[in-house]
């Protein structure tokens, strides 16, 4: 007798590897899995211009450079510094530090890009809020009165219009091909409303549908379906009862694992892991021969991966040191 539906293994027509950059846009799966990517040595970067959850801001940030930084049209209220396209995390008190977080930030992103071949973009919601002033959709309302805004849900036609018109900038920005993996976030935006949150998933799962069906190099990676059909149960939510807890983002993680990693990644990732695990072993006598003996070995375990792979362990490499006498 089952009592769950699992979904059956995925076949993705390219796998991943150390040898590849990635950058993660978006909400949910973006900050999750791209954290878990970081942790095993993949050159991720993640939300280099705070997180999005409309497909609109996302691909408005996709197309964000250090010029556009710098002629930024920023607001100010309340001697706070902000602007509609960019996260509150970066509001400040001086405009002159928040353009230069902007413009470093932007930075940044155009470095990944630079360097990266996968994209992965989570889209959380399809409702949006238009400034009245110029009917801009924008990022963040930064606390400003409802009245300045009015609330729509997007169409699929506008989204995967909006998508075509980055993918076209991208491309002669960059002049070259990206691969983009979508997904859709799994946490519920109740306060929209039931009933809107569903009309809010269901159109984005068209709108992403639409945009694999209609440009190459662009796939869909099912975290909702496995969020929603696969684990089902409260257990596997925050005590919020919206959010995905840590179980649930492990279980995904390993479902992501085994969609694109091939044996000799997974061989490299287990490596990394055990000198992490290593690493946080606490010995009873941490000045014994025995336990600085391990220590060393360690450390040229870290060594030798690091120059061997061309991964970064210096945080890995300053910790053992820090704990040999």
């Amino acid at each position: 007798m089952n009592f769950r539906t699992e979904l059956p293994p995925l076949k993705p027509s390219f796998s991943i590897s150390h040898q590849d950059n990635f950058l993660f846009l978006g909400s949910c799966f973006t900050e999750n899995i791209g954290k878990k990517m970081q942790a095993v040595k993949f050159n991720a970067c993640i939300n280099p211009l705070g997180i999005t959850f409309n497909p609109i801001s996302l691909h408005k940030h996709l197309g964000f450079s250090v010029e556009k930084a710098k002629n930024l049209a920023i607001s100010q209220k309340d001697d706070i510094y902000f602007h509609s396209d960019i996260h509150s995390k970066f509001n400040s008190q001086s405009e002159e530090s928040y353009r230069e977080a902007i413009k470093t930030n932007a930075a940044v992103q155009t470095d990944q890009l630079t360097k990266s071949n996968i994209i992965f973009m989570t889209y959380g919601t399809a409702w949006v809020y238009e400034q009245l002033s110029d009917q801009e959709i924008v990022n963040n309302c930064h606390k400003l009165p409802a009245k300045n805004f009015t609330k729509k849900l997007l169409s699929v036609n506008e989204i995967v219009s909006s998508f075509k018109t980055c993918l076209e900038q991208l491309s002669k920005t960059y002049a070259k091909n990206f691969k983009f993996v979508f997904t859709l976030s799994p946490v519920r935006h109740l306060k929209d409303g039931w009933h809107e949150n569903q009309l809010s998933k269901s159109t984005l799962l068209l709108a992403i549908n639409s945009i694999c069906e209609q440009f190459p190099n662009c796939y869909y990676f099912p975290a909702y379906e496995i969020m929603m059909d696969d684990l089902r149960d409260y257990r596997f939510y925050e005590a919020d009862l919206i959010h995905p807890n840590k179980q649930a983002i492990s279980y995904i993680w390993k479902v992501f694992q085994t969609s694109y990693f091939n044996e000799i990644t997974f061989q490299l990732i287990g490596q990394i892991e055990k000198i992490h695990r290593s690493i946080e072993h606490r010995a009873f006598h941490e000045k014994s021969d025995a336990h600085q003996h391990f220590l060393k070995q360690l450390l040229k375990e870290a060594q030798s991966l690091s120059t061997a792979q061309k991964l970064d362990f210096q945080k890995e490499i300053q910790l053992i040191k820090h704990k040999l006498s």
